[in-house]
């Protein structure tokens, strides 16, 4: 195959950029995530501080069934750790997970080129309908 330094540099720029991209997405995702679990624990430590005030259930009416304060508090802390286990859990599958990088579908792929060509670049183009590079 005659490739020369110009479709190769072109190949191994978008490539690069593409792997780039998807670190930066990978580790912005994880921060959003550690922020989520933060925020979560921060609101279990507040219901837990409203369950160690009440001195006796007081109760309020739901549906027609009796459910003490104590009741509701313990149900939300409950959930709510259970929210955070499995954020806990994503971040770690995510963090070991291999990176992937998406080169996109054929109808996207294109080189680096000029402006005024078609497809991008006059030395090396995609043929989508044979799916193959035309140099």
């Amino acid at each position: 195959m005659g490739y020369n330094k110009r479709h190769s540099a072109s190949l191994l720029i978008d490539i690069e950029c593409k792997k780039d991209s998807a670190v930066e997405c990978r580790e912005n995702h994880i921060e959003t995530l550690k922020a989520k679990i933060a925020s979560a624990e921060k609101q279990i430590k507040k219901w837990q501080k409203q369950l160690n005030r009440l001195k006796y259930p007081c109760c309020d009416i739901r549906r027609n069934q009796f459910k003490t304060q104590q009741h509701s508090l313990r149900f939300k802390i409950h959930h709510k750790k259970r929210y955070v286990i499995a954020l806990q859990q994503k971040v770690s599958k995510i963090s070991s997970a291999e990176l992937k990088v998406n080169l996109g579908t054929p109808k996207n792929f294109v080189f680096v080129g000029s402006k005024g060509e078609t497809k991008g670049n006059s030395n090396c183009q995609y043929d989508e309908k044979k799916q193959q590079i035309k140099i």
